[in-house]
């Protein structure tokens, strides 16, 4: 996200919030959370807009540390207060895991 003064001169980029949020989700540290949590809170976050940019990771080389680092933060927002509608998260959990229908789905010979 470009930020420029009154005469459209460029002077920094900065990440869009929901891009911020996923790198802190790949981080993984417990202040990471925190962090992904407040801005939940504060309505600055969506979280289906967050979700979406997360399934982007699947496709880059830290795909491997998606699913424990949702996993993670799926615990995390559960037990914070106040309670966040974490279904988003469960559903790419599901799909990340390969569940279908709530059953896992076996592999193809």
């Amino acid at each position: 996200m470009p930020l420029a003064d009154e005469a459209a001169n460029l002077r920094a980029y900065c990440l869009e919030v929901h891009d911020t949020c996923v790198s802190k989700l790949m981080a993984g540290r417990e202040k990471d959370f925190a962090f992904i949590k407040e801005l939940l809170d504060r309505g600055l976050v969506e979280m289906e807009t967050f979700v979406a940019r997360a399934v982007l990771v699947v496709d880059m080389p830290q795909s491997d540390a998606l699913l424990p680092r949702l996993e993670r933060l799926e615990a995390y927002l559960k037990a914070a207060l106040p309670a966040h509608d974490v279904r988003p998260v469960q559903h790419l959990l599901s799909r990340l895991r390969g569940d279908v229908g709530g059953q896992r789905e076996e592999p193809s010979e």
